[in-house]
């Protein structure tokens, strides 16, 4: 049996597999959640929040983080499927809360113009129902 697990991050922009991953860990509904290679078969749902992969190299223990917006992880005993809406990876939490922040500043920004379109689109509907109002009335 492989001392080692690949990970695949499955996102509608695309697959990123990660190799040489000794453990993950992730939180699900009912608690964390660790998966060691030789795991047996499962399928978990995913809480969003950082998913924690440890490789190990001459050095040590080396941390690798994913930020997620939850999703489902089907367990194998080689490999973690991790389907989500979005992944991102950092080496350090710090560098992680930076990802996390661009992506909700960009989230909002293209919420507030999708917010402003339907707006639009609602007045000048409003516009055209009270001409047609004014049209049917004479």
């Amino acid at each position: 049996m492989s001392r080692t697990m690949e990970i695949l991050v499955s996102t509608p922009s695309g697959l990123e597999t990660i190799e040489g991953i000794v453990r993950l860990r992730l939180e699900a509904p009912d608690g964390a959640r660790g998966v060691l290679p030789g795991h047996e078969r499962a399928r978990v749902g995913f809480l969003p929040g950082p998913v924690v992969l440890v490789s190990e190299d001459e050095s040590g223990e080396q941390e690798r983080y994913l930020a997620t917006e939850g999703g489902v992880a089907s367990i194998e005993p080689t490999r973690v499927l991790l389907v989500c809406r979005w992944a991102a990876s950092a080496t350090s939490l710090e560098q992680l809360r930076e990802r996390v922040a661009a992506r909700r500043a960009t989230r909002t920004a293209a919420e507030q113009r999708a917010r402003a379109i339907a707006h639009r689109h609602e007045m000048a509907t409003r516009r055209a129902l009270a001409g047609l109002r004014r049209e049917v009335g004479q």
